[in-house]
């Protein structure tokens, strides 16, 4: 068992993928096309910076990574912050992965997705302090079944990983339930992602509580939303559906 306490560092790494290296968001895209979700992306990645950069001045025992899907971690997008490299495989390769490495560097890890703009720095810091505190795993469930955050500061033998399906209805309760034979888990509140254009209208919805650095994201989006409305958006080319 490693415990840890409110002194023990933690790293936090965000899960991406470099656009121009790898299809972004295809789900959001097929639905607005390729341009937007690629914009979509890079204002939530925008917001996520500063998110982090806000969650790193409450918290000084925290260190932020990307996570980056692709060879090259020396791209201008990931400058920003130190980078680790996604082990090939399927998502629960790919998190196993992450979460060791940080295990190798840290007392405690967090794991998060760069789809959740709901995820404020106090809502990280918080998770962060569960962690520290009560000696569990902590888990964020997203309103389709999956989850945003997951946190943990012991080590998971791969097929913890693997044996739950992923973009699915019952990810989140299949990975609660593999963690809970192991730990409590402590469960967060539930977030919002963005996977397609329904979880647009979701966050504009709820983006109306949450200021931090989602301003330009809430308004591209509700340009969107009106494009659609007026049928702007509503015939895509095939050569726009997929990256």
């Amino acid at each position: 068992m490693h415990w840890i306490n409110e002194q023990s560092s933690i790293g936090i790494a965000c899960f991406v993928k470099t656009p121009g290296l790898s299809p972004i968001k295809t789900r959001l895209a097929s639905s607005i096309g390729n341009k937007n979700a690629l914009k979509v992306y890079e204002l939530m990645l925008a917001g996520l910076r500063g998110t982090f950069e806000s969650l790193l001045k409450l918290d000084p025992n925290a260190t932020a990574y990307w996570a980056v899907a692709e060879e090259e971690l020396d791209n201008s997008y990931w400058s920003d912050f130190p980078c680790l490299k996604q082990d090939p495989g399927d998502l629960g390769d790919r998190l196993h992965s992450i979460y060791s490495q940080i295990l190798e560097r840290h007392d405690g890890a967090i794991l998060i997705g760069a789809d959740c703009p709901l995820l404020t720095s106090h809502k990280l810091y918080s998770a962060g302090q569960k962690l520290r505190s009560q000696q569990a795993f902590v888990l964020g469930p997203t309103l389709d079944g999956g989850f945003y955050l997951f946190g943990g500061a012991r080590s998971l033998e791969k097929e913890v990983w693997k044996r739950p399906p992923y973009s699915a209805a019952t990810t989140k309760c299949e990975l609660q339930r593999e963690l809970s034979k192991i730990q409590t888990v402590v469960e967060l509140e539930e977030l919002s992602d963005v996977d397609e254009y329904e979880d647009l209208l979701e966050l504009l919805k709820a983006g109306k509580e949450r200021q931090e650095n989602v301003f330009e994201l809430l308004n591209f989006v509700r340009s969107l939303i009106t494009q659609h409305l007026n049928g702007g958006i509503d015939h895509l080319e095939p050569s726009d559906q997929f990256m």
